[in-house]
């Protein structure tokens, strides 16, 4: 039996969505990977299941379009599609009744649907799967079998991402994030919850990207401390089997201050750098996103994170429905007061809120006040001031849909 795993963007980082499903499906299958941001699809009649990985938002489209395309050729047997934003709006991928969408952790679900087919099954009875006779299915969100993601038969890890120079390796700790902001697709799909991978597995990984030449790891958690203390464990373990490797992380503002002695040890492990998402610097717009967080605890993890060393990488959704032009003026005061400015990419100064489908935010008073227009995976939103989205418009001129974000992970 042979099963085809495609992957359209994972954000220039090699495919973790198709790696951590290989060694699932190998005892049962003869399974082919393809990153089509590095090589040709090869299309195979004789598959008998192609699944989709979809964890971003710009995977959205482009797997839709390639199903799609796949369907013209022919191919009349099931479509898979797997992975965080097919869990956040699986309606969307259901372009006919031979489509299955795998809601939550889908590792396990992807094999137990090879293993339908290949007992000649009902692949629509498997449990955690969408499909048009089954729109209610529950979310799977807890695991007892992990294995190491199988990066073997992937394009070549030096075609993907650097940082200072150096070649990285992207890991996953855990799935999920314990918060519950109300933009987040993280939040979507998981709802609070967290789904953590045992060391062993993470440190397999490890070793096998940097026998792939990995010199650096970008941990992808959407919150290192959503599992407490226990990142830190794993960055010290990662660091006693291979101290020259440096690496980064993704954390809230109010973990610094709650974990503040424990930053001199992820520097001397190898942290260099810190993603944090700011939002904006309005205690209003901290809480129409329900981060539980104000702008003066923002501001004091900021300064903590400054005595560390630590290189901040600062993201922001700088327009959004509850800024105006005045506090837009003082958004550029707070980043030079702050010296944010040193730090900030010049795109975050031009990024929109996304409101893809599916979006708790949506449920948000203020958003149902305002005009929404439906671009099939994402509502595209009217400020109140018009004035807004002119000043937003001529800004980003002709790039507006790249512009917008809902998270760091986006």
């Amino acid at each position: 039996m042979k099963v085809q795993l495609i992957s359209t963007d994972e954000v220039g980082f090699q495919p973790l969505g198709l790696a951590a499903v290989k060694p699932f499906l190998d005892p049962h299958a003869t399974v082919s990977l393809f990153d089509t941001t590095q090589e040709e699809y090869f299309y195979d009649p004789t598959s008998a299941l192609i699944a989709f990985s979809v964890p971003t938002f710009g995977a959205i489209d482009s797997a839709v379009k390639m199903a799609k395309e796949i369907r013209q050729k022919g191919y009349d047997k099931h479509i898979v599609f797997y992975n965080q934003y097919a869990t956040v709006q699986p309606e969307t991928f259901l372009i006919d009744a031979q489509c299955l969408v795998v809601m939550g952790e889908f590792e396990t679900v992807l094999r137990d649907i090879t293993k339908s087919i290949l007992d000649g099954t009902d692949p629509y009875a498997v449990d955690f799967v969408y499909s048009t006779t089954n729109k209610y299915p529950e979310k799977k969100l807890r695991r007892t079998e992990f294995l190491a993601p199988d990066r073997s038969s992937l394009p070549a890890l030096k075609n993907y991402a650097y940082k200072n120079g150096k070649l990285v390796g992207n890991i996953e700790t855990m799935r999920g994030c314990a918060h519950g902001c109300t933009y987040c697709s993280v939040f979507a799909a998981y709802q609070k919850r967290v789904v953590k991978y045992p060391l062993e597995a993470i440190l397999e990984d490890v070793k096998q990207l940097v026998a792939m030449g990995a010199e650096h790891i970008t941990v992808i958690d959407a919150d290192f401390f959503s599992t407490g203390k226990r990142g830190i464990k794993v960055i010290e373990a990662i660091h006693n089997l291979f101290p020259e490797l440096t690496y980064d992380i993704t954390l809230r503002l109010d973990d610094v201050i709650r974990y503040r002695e424990f930053f001199a040890d992820l520097k001397a492990f190898g942290c260099v750098e810190i993603t944090s998402a700011f939002e904006f610097p309005s205690d209003q717009v901290l809480k129409e996103f329900e981060k539980k967080i104000t702008l003066a605890e923002m501001n004091e993890g900021l300064e903590i994170l400054r005595q560390t060393g630590i290189k901040i990488v600062p993201t922001f959704i700088t327009y959004n429905p509850w800024m105006d032009n005045k506090q837009l003026a003082e958004f550029g005061d707070y980043l030079k007061d702050t010296k944010l400015m040193e730090d900030i990419d010049e795109m975050q100064l031009k990024t929109r809120l996304l409101l893809y489908k599916g979006s708790p935010l949506l449920d948000n008073d203020t958003i149902k006040s305002l005009e929404l227009v439906d671009k099939g995976t994402y509502y595209d939103w009217k400020h109140a001031d018009a004035q807004v989205d002119e000043m937003y418009a001529n800004e980003v001129g002709d790039n507006v849909d790249i512009k917008m974000r809902c998270c760091i992970k986006g």
